[in-house]
């Protein structure tokens, strides 16, 4: 007699583009307001919002129909009703800066699904160097990483924080700025972050100052391997090197981390280089832009996004050797890289500037700051500019703009990039510089069955 038996197999399936369903609406703020965008249209639609007196980033996810699960500003967390979870305050230990403490943050929280937990969420925020100060005397110490856990079912199926799951410390040491999560090669993930410039006293002069209870280490890329037995608290550390990178790319001590679709090719502020997502490590990584780009205070990357087809690189950045009075020997604006052969030499010979902070302004003192750029669930790119007329000789007029990059896998020459397709906000409110993170590529899982 012969036996047909049937084997179960649980497969991890890793979706590139899955970003857009689990994140079909935006919610972000400044000084006094928010706005939601619904991608389930297109154009979106706005929303209504909770979210406010935001400069930095937030974070949204919505469920497999794209209806709005929950959102958050990396200390508090709001439901799909706009209202604050029964816990969902105090995410993180906010210093003297209250809930300032991240909402300030380029990147600084991210949610991400729990593997194999279709009802639960880790969200994890990072603290702002700048606002740590228990000691009130002036002395700002590292960022620190925190995660909290949202679980779907409680709440009346609204969700709400876990109770003893809220604001658990991961790491402290940890430069101010950007997180991100890669998916790994295992139903796993990496939550990445950058160890802390302790010699870094160009922007604040006190960071030369060791704070307690914090391990300074070498400077380089930490990646926190995330499965389903939960968070490894020890992470893979990428020391870099470069002098630099040491000495100039990362000043300001915000450092954005920005990968692929595809998980392999990862920018860690002015590192251009390769993601191992078996392994956490960082590699064959170089500038992408000259050293002499960062040489001044202010000089710095805010953020970036890969195209959809991860053949183009756009970056917000200020470079140059100016600032305040020799302000126009600055660039500020978003370049496009080409990355069609991953050689340094090609990749940097290939920049352009897609959008400028001069061009199309009325008047020889007006000024336009362009903050963060992120791909929609449309596969457009959406960035914010803020106009200040009369800027440089004290005027105090702004606007607030949303554009869009329509074609992002195009060539330069083909590009099309439309201006002010949506009023944010009076002139009288400062949306900042950030958008929402991503969700960044849910894990499916899937069953199948094999005769043995």
């Amino acid at each position: 007699m012969r036996w047909i038996g049937m084997v179960v197999l649980t497969v991890c399936l890793y979706a590139p583009y899955a970003v857009a369903q689990y994140q079909n609406e935006w919610h972000f703020g400044g000084w006094g307001a928010g706005i939601g965008l619904n991608f389930n249209t297109n154009p979106p639609t706005v929303v209504p919002t909770a979210y406010i007196d935001a400069t930095g980033s937030g974070a949204t996810v919505t469920d497999e129909e794209g209806n709005l699960l929950f959102y958050t500003d990396g200390s508090r967390v709001w439901n799909s009703n706009h209202e604050l979870m029964p816990n969902g305050n105090g995410l993180v230990w906010t210093g003297s800066c209250g809930w300032l403490n991240t909402v300030s943050q380029r990147d600084g929280m991210i949610i991400q699904p729990i593997p194999f937990d279709s009802n639960r969420y880790y969200i994890f925020s990072i603290t702002f160097a700048n606002c740590l100060d228990p000691t009130g005397q002036g002395i700002y110490y590292p960022s620190s990483l925190y995660y909290s856990i949202v679980d779907m079912t409680l709440d009346g199926g609204l969700g709400d924080i876990v109770p003893g799951e809220k604001g658990i410390l991961i790491d402290q040491g940890l430069s101010s700025g950007g997180i991100c999560i890669v998916p790994g090669n295992n139903c796993d993930y990496w939550l990445l972050a950058h160890t802390y410039y302790a010699n870094n006293s160009s922007w604040y002069p006190t960071y030369s100052q060791t704070p307690p209870d914090t391990t300074l280490r070498e400077i380089g890329l930490l990646a926190y391997h995330i499965t389903e037995g939960g968070i490894n608290m020890e992470p893979v550390h990428t020391i870099i090197s470069d002098p630099a990178y040491l000495s100039q790319d990362i000043q300001g001590n915000n450092i954005p981390i920005v990968v692929s679709h595809d998980r392999t090719t990862l920018l860690v502020m002015n590192l251009l280089g390769k993601f191992d997502p078996g392994t956490g490590i960082f590699s064959d990584y170089f500038r992408l832009f000259p050293a002499s780009n960062f040489i001044s205070y202010g000089c710095s990357i805010h953020n970036a996004q890969f195209s959809p087809s991860d053949k183009k690189l756009y970056v917000s950045a200020v470079i140059g050797d100016g600032w305040g009075a020799n302000l126009y020997n600055t660039e500020q604006g978003i370049f496009q890289f080409d990355l069609s052969e991953f050689n340094y030499y090609p990749i940097r010979q290939s920049r352009k500037m897609v959008y400028s902070q001069y061009s199309g302004l009325p008047e020889p003192d007006d000024w336009r700051s362009v903050g963060q750029v992120r791909l929609t669930p449309h596969s457009e790119i959406y960035f914010i500019s803020r106009v200040g007329f009369g800027y440089l000789y004290g005027g105090d007029t702004f606007r607030d703009e949303l554009n869009t990059i329509v074609n992002p896998d195009a060539d330069f020459d083909d590009l099309i990039v439309q201006e002010d397709i949506l009023f944010i906000g009076p002139d009288t409110i400062h949306y900042g510089w950030g958008l929402p993170t991503p969700v960044h590529n849910r894990l499916y899982i899937s069953d199948t069955q094999t005769q043995v």
